[in-house]
């Protein structure tokens, strides 16, 4: 006799739906997850604070994309498990007790001991994908980050000895008009090192927007 065939075939389980305020991470997960589990039978489970709320069967993943989207709103649940099932024919069986169990006696469901654990499958693609995002970041943020530094750096250098400068001619002027001149050339050149300053803003501004969304990819990972 050959091995017996197993029920379910494969299991995802307690996947958080969002992570940090990454708006990408729900999206790259259902699109690891089409990969992860084809057009497979499947039965769904959504959980709420550790108790399911609901169930569902589908083929693949086409009804979770719809939950996924109902939830972005109602905030119905906050994770899910994925059973497949080798076998079409005892989808909605399974489904009927599973939901018997979890639902109406309030116990935990229970794992499918022989069905192949994906989890880990989906947390290694999901923590790839955040790795990569956060590489491509960088390439961007790093030499604009250098060039800010540079600028503000030379910038500085050029306000510190322009005071200097000044503030020896200054003390060596040696009637009040001679220094008042002087003091005025000298706030004159300073506000003109404070407009390239400021123009550096956008070049700021577009570090701080990389900064932010490389930081969303903190929480991502698994």
């Amino acid at each position: 006799m050959g091995k017996p065939q197993t029920l379910v075939s494969k299991k995802i389980e307690l996947l958080p739906i969002e992570r940090s305020q990454n708006k990408m991470y729900s999206n790259k997960l259902l699109a690891v997850l089409d990969k992860r589990v084809r057009k497979d039978p499947a039965l769904l489970v959504f959980y709420r604070n550790g108790r399911v709320v609901a169930m569902d069967v589908s083929d693949g993943i086409s009804r979770l994309k719809g939950m996924v989207a109902a939830n972005r709103k109602k905030r119905t649940w906050d994770r899910f498990a994925i059973y497949t099932l080798a076998n079409r024919a005892f989808l909605n069986d399974v489904q009927a007790l599973a939901t018997r169990i979890a639902m109406d006696d309030r116990i935990a469901l229970k794992n499918f001991a022989k069905a192949k654990n994906t989890t880990e499958d989906v947390k290694r693609d999901i923590n790839k994908w955040a790795t990569g995002e956060v590489r491509s970041i960088d390439r961007s943020l790093t030499p604009l980050t250098r060039k800010y530094k540079k600028s503000v750096a030379r910038l500085d250098v050029q306000e510190a000895r322009l005071r200097k400068g000044f503030s020896k001619r200054i003390e060596k002027a040696r009637d009040a008009a001679r220094q008042k001149k002087l003091r005025a050339e000298r706030d004159r050149r300073i506000e003109k090192l404070k407009v390239q300053r400021r123009k550096l803003g956008p070049l700021r501004e577009s570090i701080l927007k990389l900064q932010a969304l490389e930081s969303t990819f903190d929480d991502v990972k698994f």
